[in-house]
């Protein structure tokens, strides 16, 4: 009773807020208080009643437990991946190869930053460095774009201090 007088609570203080808020308690009711208390509150969708069950709030403590984790590994891969897409947009084509394809080469042009050898030792045929050339270029219109994109951010950063 008590985490139903709370929840009346907050309703009653957010009902002329944001219509997501009142959302957002329901939610935490279902989600975070009635576990504990060995209720599950399942929704069925739009236009349907929610039914409620008892259940041993060790199952869905589990249940609550395993759905954060989850959630916590989905944005640690996210996070993971959007730093990966930096890395890449931020290489410039003469470190390409050394940072983001080193496992593939073991000798490097000091000039221009072009493998010269594979991981082996052995050195790489002239289609293959031509080849190579051509990504280290295309790999260049990236980081210049990503260069321009940076200054632009900076100068509007600039605008609004």
């Amino acid at each position: 009773m008590n985490a139903l007088t709370k929840y009346r609570d907050q309703v009653k203080n957010s009902a002329s807020d944001d219509p997501k808020a009142l959302f957002k308690i329901s939610d935490e009711l279902r989600d975070d208080i009635l576990p504990y208390l060995g209720i599950r509150l399942e929704d069925k969708g739009k236009n349907a009643p929610s039914i409620w069950k008892y259940e041993k709030p060790e199952i869905l403590i589990k249940e609550r437990e395993a759905k954060i984790a989850e959630k916590a590994k989905k944005e640690a891969e996210k996070q993971a991946k959007k730093e990966l897409d930096l890395k890449k947009k931020s290489t410039s084509g003469k470190d390409w190869f050394k940072v983001m394809e080193s496992d593939a080469y073991s000798k490097y042009d000091e000039e221009t930053g072009l493998p010269t050898h594979d991981k082996n030792g052995k050195e790489l045929s002239e289609a293959i460095v031509n080849g190579l050339k051509k990504k280290q270029k295309k790999q260049d219109g990236v980081y210049q774009k990503w260069v321009k994109e940076q200054e632009a951010a900076k100068g509007e950063e600039e605008v609004k201090n």
